[in-house]
C-alpha cells in the first residue's frame, strides 16, 4: 500500500517544492500529449488515428486529468490558503491520479 506524502503534515522544504513542481509540470505537459497517445483496442490492434484517440481520451480520463491539474494550479495560485478540510479533500482527490498511473502498468 502506498500512501502519498501529502496526507502527512510534513514541513515545507526545497526538496518537496521541487517534487511538487516536477509533478505539476509533468501532468501539465502530459494532458495535451494524451490526445496523441494511441491505445490498444480489444482485439489487440493499436489505434493511432488522432480523431479516435482524442475522442476516447475525452470520454475516459480527460475530465479526471483536467480536474486534477486544475486543483494543482489553483492550489499554487492561492498559495495553499483556505480551510484545512478543503486542502485535505484536494489531497485525497489527487489519489485518483495514482490510480491512473497504476493502470498504465497493467
Amino acid at each position: 500500500i502506498v500512501v502519498p506524502l501529502q496526507f502527512f503534515d510534513i514541513q515545507d522544504s526545497i526538496v518537496f517544492a521541487i517534487i511538487s513542481w516536477t509533478i505539476r509540470l509533468f501532468w501539465t505537459f502530459d494532458l495535451p500529449l494524451q490526445f496523441l497517445t494511441g491505445y490498444a483496442k480489444r482485439g489487440g490492434e493499436v489505434e493511432m488515428r488522432p480523431s479516435e484517440v482524442a475522442w476516447k481520451y475525452l470520454r475516459t480520463w480527460f475530465v479526471v486529468d483536467l480536474f486534477m491539474l486544475s486543483i494543482d494550479w489553483v492550489e499554487f495560485f492561492i498559495g495553499g490558503v483556505g480551510s484545512v478540510n478543503a486542502s485535505r479533500l484536494a489531497k485525497a482527490i489527487k489519489t485518483l491520479r495514482m490510480i491512473r498511473v497504476a493502470r498504465m502498468f497493467k
